[in-house]
């Protein structure tokens, strides 16, 4: 009884253990057109990242999993690796800007109701007299309401109809200030992207959130279609090697010797209600997908590659 009562006893602490322990996911992301990574300083041309930021990434397991714009309450828990397969050639779009003058928008309102209501001045009369002649005798006595009254009802009724479309189409459009922005656009990038968390439950709804999407999956604008592939299965710690070596097959979140230096976002932090602060990291990017380091250093090995995340400290 006893041995039984120490063999459930090691068992369940084997379980709590498992169940505790940091596990990992990754999956292959490519994008069959284009994408962009806007810097968030460039105005009139808006400069692309050569990589997708970590907020980007989120971004993207976010709309998976169906959250709501703006609801970063998961981010913490997880921590990204980016591997580059492909970087995708970088070229220059023309983007057409439309931005329309609201005060402007708001006289023509006003100018569309008043002669739309002018053009219905007889319409209106006509149908108060009606209410009034003897034949609608009866409906007048129903209502039990004045004939000012019975105008301001239907001048009410009028102004909750369409306004006219063709003139809407006229004049809309020439309070439409136009500007032409220059933008840069990634073609046909492809990466794998690693998962790294402590929280099992998150993983499992990620993994399936990635096989069977709450929403049509992008990456960068919102109309960037990205197609997920190869969804690995969840893996314990224990299941993985971590090495020394002294090159790895990801980005880095440190400066390498050779490598593209990024500063990207990689979480937005709520500060005031609807005030969000972008937090950064320097990130090292090889576009040969390998990045020679200093000195030997322990990282994951996961499907015949170095990955380093996020959350790595150099000593």
């Amino acid at each position: 009884m006893v041995q039984k009562t120490s063999i459930v006893l090691e068992k369940t602490k084997l379980n709590e253990e498992t169940e505790n322990c940091t596990k990992f996911l990754y999956f292959d992301i490519d994008v069959p057109f284009w994408t962009s990574f806007k810097v968030g300083s460039s105005v009139n041309f808006h400069l692309t990242y050569s990589i997708p930021p970590l907020t980007t990434l989120y971004g993207l397991i976010a709309n998976a999993l169906g959250l709501e714009q703006d609801d970063y309450s998961l981010r913490d828990d997880i921590s990204f690796g980016l591997k580059v397969i492909h970087d995708g050639e970088i070229i220059e779009d023309y983007l057409n800007i439309l931005k329309f003058d609201n005060v402007s928008n708001e006289k023509l309102i006003e100018k569309i109701e008043l002669e739309k209501l002018k053009e219905n001045k007889e319409l209106i009369d006509q149908c108060v007299d009606d209410i009034y002649n003897k034949k609608l005798k009866g409906l007048k006595e129903f209502i039990r309401v004045d004939k000012p009254a019975i105008k301001k009802v239907l001048v009410d009724t009028i102004n909750e109809d369409k306004l006219p479309s063709q003139l809407w189409a006229y004049q809309f459009l020439n309070n439409v200030k136009r500007t032409q922005v220059i933008r840069e656009r990634i073609i046909k990038p492809k990466y794998i992207v690693y998962i790294k968390t402590k929280n099992s439950d998150l993983l499992k709804d990620i993994k399936d959130s990635l096989e069977n999407p709450s929403r049509p999956i992008y990456l960068g604008q919102s109309d960037d279609i990205a197609i997920i592939e190869n969804v690995s299965r969840i893996m314990d710690e224990n299941e993985i090697k971590k090495g020394e070596t002294d090159f790895v097959n990801s980005v880095v979140p440190f400066h390498a010797s050779g490598c593209e230096v990024i500063l990207l976002p990689i979480k937005f932090v709520q500060r005031k209600k609807d005030k969000y602060e972008k937090v950064q990291l320097g990130f090292s990017h090889s576009p040969s997908g390998n990045i020679k380091l200093s000195k030997k250093e322990k990282h994951y090995l996961i499907d015949n590659g170095y990955i380093v995340f996020e959350d790595f400290k150099k000593n």
